[in-house]
């Protein structure tokens, strides 16, 4: 499936193993700042609950992992071609149950393995957040909270124990999320963000039913929409697209796809090779 911009790889999933990914970018990005934290006090790292389909964590040399490696590779490129770093990236979909958090968890994850890249995974969809799931146990806090004068972004910020990824809940949702996406206080956070990171993964609503991934899209540098094979029809991805009126749609990520016997020749063909080399250099 090709968006209006380019076309991401489909990604498939392997022995039971769900969502997995596409091709995304590496952008030339400038090492982020950290910001001072109040009171001097250390934030202590948190746990991520156990989870066979956080691919990257748990089987890094899978096929649907290095799908994602391609998925920010390819999001790299084009940065590249079109002179336009995308650093804030919004992930969306036509409506629930795409695995559209899912993919953002792990895209995320897969970005955080660059050293010179500090990376954070944002819940922005205020209807139904969904990313503090992938703790251990739920953060007192999110960045409503800062939002709300209640914190300080700092103190929501949730240090992970397994990866150097950062992690922003979103905390208590509002009354009115479309407010408070559209509102200048808003857009200050998340320029206090792009001043700390270096990539920021933006966890939105889905597009058939709010407003505001569009909206997030004319802050962000680009949108990344989810399709769940065999459950989203060609119409609705239509339809959703159509929807999209502000910023630019980088790609497009076929979800949910079952391997086929060539693929699984092709990566046992890499791991050859990668363990070839690695005997080499020794």
């Amino acid at each position: 499936m090709t968006s209006p911009r380019d076309r991401i790889p489909a990604m498939g999933r392997s022995s039971g193993s769900s969502p997995g990914s596409a091709s995304g970018p590496r952008s030339g990005l400038t090492p982020g700042r950290t910001a001072p934290r109040r009171g001097g006090a250390r934030r202590a790292p948190r746990d991520l609950a156990p989870n066979p389909r956080l691919l990257p964590i748990v089987d890094p040399r899978s096929p649907v992992t290095e799908r994602y490696r391609r998925m920010m590779t390819h999001i790299d490129h084009l940065g590249v071609r079109d002179d336009h770093h995308y650093r804030m990236i919004v992930l969306t979909s036509s409506r629930e149950a795409e695995g559209k958090t899912l993919t953002s968890m792990n895209l995320a994850l897969v970005l955080a393995e660059d050293r010179d890249r500090k990376v954070v995974l944002m819940d922005v969809d205020l209807h139904r957040p969904r990313v503090h799931h992938f703790l251990l146990s739920k953060p007192r806090i999110g960045w409503m909270d800062a939002f709300e004068d209640r914190a300080d972004i700092e103190s929501a910020i949730v240090d992970l124990n397994q990866t150097r990824l950062r992690m922003l809940p979103a905390g208590r949702p509002p009354d009115k999320p479309a407010e408070v996406i559209k509102s200048e206080r808003f857009r200050r956070l998340l320029r206090q963000l792009r001043d700390r990171f270096d990539a920021i993964i933006l966890d939105a609503p889905p597009l058939m039913r709010f407003v505001d991934a569009n909206i997030l899209n004319s802050y962000a540098d680009g949108l990344v929409f989810v399709i769940r094979a065999g459950l989203t029809s060609r119409q609705i991805v239509k339809k959703a697209l159509a929807q999209v009126t502000t910023g630019r749609v980088i790609g497009t990520v076929l979800n949910d796809v079952r391997y086929t016997l060539v693929d699984r020749y092709y990566y046992r063909y890499d791991e050859y090779g990668g363990s070839y080399y690695d005997r080499e250099e020794r």
